[in-house]
């Protein structure tokens, strides 16, 4: 049985808007197809969505922690005096 070597072509690197978009579901399928193939093929290109993944998860956090403060303050009414 002959097994077939697949020969890859040229691959251009993500850059990080790409990632971080991908990382925010904000990519139509093309690109999210070409995003998910540049990260199957490109060590490098893993090591930036880690980074950025990390970033990410990070501001999710803290925007999380934020918003749940930001809830518990106490609300202030504007009269017309103010």
């Amino acid at each position: 049985m002959r097994q077939e070597m697949v020969v890859l072509t040229e691959h251009t690197c993500l850059d990080i808007d790409q990632i971080e978009n991908y990382l925010l579901q904000h990519l139509e399928e093309p690109e999210t197809v070409f995003v998910e193939e540049g990260l199957l093929v490109c060590e490098r290109c893993r090591s930036v969505y880690s980074e950025v993944e990390t970033y990410v998860g990070a501001m999710r956090r803290v925007m999380s922690t934020g918003l749940d403060q930001l809830a518990q303050l106490p609300v202030r009414h504007k009269t017309a005096a103010s």
